[in-house]
C-alpha cells in the first residue's frame, strides 16, 4: 500500500494565517491541525511507502517549506517520497523548484490553487 498524499506541518508553526482563524470558527479553538514528523512517521508504519507534500501558500497561512520535507525524507529514504512546493504567485518560482528538485532532491510538485489565489487554467 502507497500512501500518494500526505501532509507534515504543525499548526502556529506551518499553519496559520486565515486558514487557521476560519479553522477555528468553523471547529472550535480545540481543533487540532497538523501533525508533527514523529507523528506522520508513527502514522506510516501500515505503508509501503508514501508520498510527502510541502505546500507554500502564504495567501492562507501555509508554509511547510521545500528543505523542512527534504530533511525529513532525506531521514527516510526507503519509505519516503518528498515533493515541492512553490507559490505560482511569486516571481522566484521556477528557480525555487529547480532548487527543490536538483539540489534538495524533491521528486514532484504540489500545487493547490484554491489556496494559492490562481487559476490553473489562466
Amino acid at each position: 500500500m502507497i500512501d500518494c498524499h500526505t501532509h507534515v506541518g504543525e499548526a502556529g508553526v506551518h499553519i496559520g494565517g486565515a486558514f487557521l482563524d476560519d479553522a477555528r470558527r468553523a471547529w472550535g479553538d480545540d481543533l487540532r491541525l497538523g501533525v508533527s514528523l514523529d507523528e506522520h512517521w508513527q502514522a506510516m508504519a501500515a505503508v509501503e511507502a508514501a508520498i510527502v507534500l510541502a505546500f507554500v501558500a502564504p495567501a492562507v497561512g501555509f508554509d511547510v517549506p521545500n528543505e523542512y520535507v527534504a530533511d525529513y525524507v532525506r531521514a527516510h529514504p526507503d519509505k519516503l517520497i518528498g515533493f515541492a512546493s512553490v507559490d505560482p504567485n511569486d516571481r522566484e518560482a521556477p528557480d525555487q523548484l529547480h532548487h527543490a528538485v536538483t539540489s534538495l532532491g524533491l521528486r514532484g510538485l504540489k500545487l493547490g490553487p484554491i489556496y494559492q489565489h490562481f487559476d490553473p487554467l489562466g
